[in-house]
């Protein structure tokens, strides 16, 4: 018999341990933030972990360059899919000239 272990999306806790510690808190990547105005720090609020603050700046920073970017992208499509609505458009209303032509 050999041992297999599923991985499958479950409710159970994980199977996988590091030194007697979850793999989950080796992972954390620092989502949700407080600041700590006494001790002048950024820490994760999920593991505690003090963070670099210009890491956390840079970061942050990185995201904002991506969203742009990737708004300019999104706004072209836009653009570009509200001329091929025109065109599909224009086409319908030739479409519907030619079936009443025609009956």
């Amino acid at each position: 018999m050999t041992n297999i272990i599923e991985f499958i999306k479950s409710d159970r806790e994980s199977q996988f341990y590091l030194s007697g510690d979850k793999v989950e808190d080796y992972a954390c990547r620092h989502q949700s933030v407080k600041l700590n105005e006494l001790k002048r720090v950024i820490e994760c609020k999920k593991c505690g972990q003090v963070i670099e603050p210009f890491d956390f700046i840079y970061k942050i920073a990185s995201k904002e360059v991506t969203l742009k970017n990737d708004s300019k992208i999104y706004k072209l499509e836009i653009l570009e899919l509200k001329k091929e609505i025109e065109i599909l458009s224009k086409k319908k209303e030739s479409l519907k000239r030619s079936i009443k032509r025609l009956l």
